[in-house]
């Protein structure tokens, strides 16, 4: 609006001036009609104009000011700073006021620098003008678990195990004829071919497979590295008996007593060679031993009930065999024995039962098939009238 005003103020103040004009001096000229009329329409467009650019500045400036949000003036805080003089005293900081912040902050505490002391050592010494002294807190002797080397670990050492077969058992017609108990199972160690265990693992499994000759040519090695090897010595009295050299066995059977008195395997096998070789006596005081070292040992009460059957102690063998199957009431051979010596006593009811017995037994098993035909055949003559 100012500017339309202002436009006309200018327009009117021309006007006055060219009426003055005409007034006090002489125009040279004079102006036709027809350049007064175009001069005020000049005049007019000049003013249109004048008003239409104004108006629309005023409509664009009052467009700006609706649209635009409107922004609220804030303040930056100002943020306090601390600053050190350097030549006045480190622990007075100075607050400086910066932007950035809103409160003040004290300046953190400052470390004393220390002059470090001169060293002892001079190879330790630098060439540095400062050191910076620090407080080294001593360090606790902190005990230190000792490290025990490990020891070399062990090659295992492998072991297979040979399952060794009793030798063939005699026909229960004959007890007399006892057999020896086989060898135990022994464990085989994979060892050098000059060992003494190589070649006694060898006679084990050569035994176990009935080959008593190269058997025996095994536990001689094994006495001719180990001479006081018990097991060898007892092994090769057993090759020697299956062999029918009941004299070398029982050498070989006292060999292994005298280095072990307390080994009862050796001391069965002596009662039941001193048996087949008809050494009664004998046989019954190593029997009693044997039994004293073992009350268990089933083979053993056998023996001794057949030494008394051999010397007519019919009560004394009854009595022994009772005992054994007290021990294992599953042993065929013992109610067998029993049965012969019940008879004997004529006690034929008990004798009858532990045929049967011994018939049922070795049914189950599958043992003595030709036994048992002919012990069924006696028991039907000892039930007949």
């Amino acid at each position: 609006m100012s500017v339309i005003l202002e436009a006309l103020k200018r327009a009117k103040k021309a006007k006055t001036d060219n009426v003055e004009g005409d007034r006090g001096f002489k125009i040279a000229t004079i102006l036709s009609p027809v350049n007064v009329a175009e001069k005020r329409r000049l005049s007019l467009f000049k003013i249109l104009s004048l008003v239409g650019i104004g108006g629309g500045l005023i409509f664009f400036l009052v467009t700006v000011l609706l649209l635009s949000p409107k922004t609220p003036v804030t303040k930056t805080p100002v943020r306090e700073e601390v600053r050190y003089n350097d030549q006045e005293n480190l622990e007075t900081p100075k607050i400086v006021k910066s932007d950035t912040g809103s409160e003040p902050r004290k300046a953190p505490p400052v470390m004393e620098l220390q002059k470090p002391e001169p060293l002892n050592d001079p190879v330790r010494e630098t060439s540095s003008p400062l050191k910076i002294a620090r407080k080294e807190t001593p360090v606790q002797n902190i005990p230190q678990k000792e490290i025990k080397p490990e020891p070399p670990k062990r090659q295992p050492q492998l072991k297979t195990y040979v399952k060794i077969s009793p030798p063939p058992k005699e026909s229960l017609e004959n007890p007399d004829a006892k057999k020896d108990k086989p060898p135990e199972q022994i464990p085989i160690e994979l060892n050098p071919p000059q060992s003494s265990s190589y070649h006694f693992n060898l006679g084990v499994f050569y035994q176990g497979e009935g080959k008593l000759k190269e058997a025996k040519e095994e536990y001689e090695k094994v006495l001719s590295l180990a001479p006081s090897h018990v097991e060898a010595h007892n092994n090769l009295g057993v090759v020697y008996k299956d062999l029918g050299r009941l004299e070398m066995a029982i050498a070989e059977y006292r060999k292994a007593i005298t280095l072990d008195p307390q080994y009862k395997k050796a001391r069965s096998n002596l009662a039941t060679a001193l048996y087949l070789k008809g050494d009664l006596e004998s046989a019954t005081s190593e029997s009693r031993l044997a039994i004293v070292l073992d009350p268990n040992d089933l083979e053993v009460y056998n023996i001794l009930g057949l030494i008394y059957k051999k010397q007519n102690k019919t009560q004394e063998a009854i009595e022994v065999f009772r005992k054994a199957l007290a021990i294992d009431a599953g042993h065929p051979p013992t109610h067998y024995n029993l049965a012969m010596m019940l008879e004997k006593f004529e006690n034929i009811p008990e004798a009858m039962f532990h045929y049967q017995k011994f018939v049922d037994l070795s049914r189950a098993r599958g043992d003595n098939s030709d036994l048992v035909g002919k012990v069924v055949k006696h028991l039907t003559r000892l039930s007949s009238p």
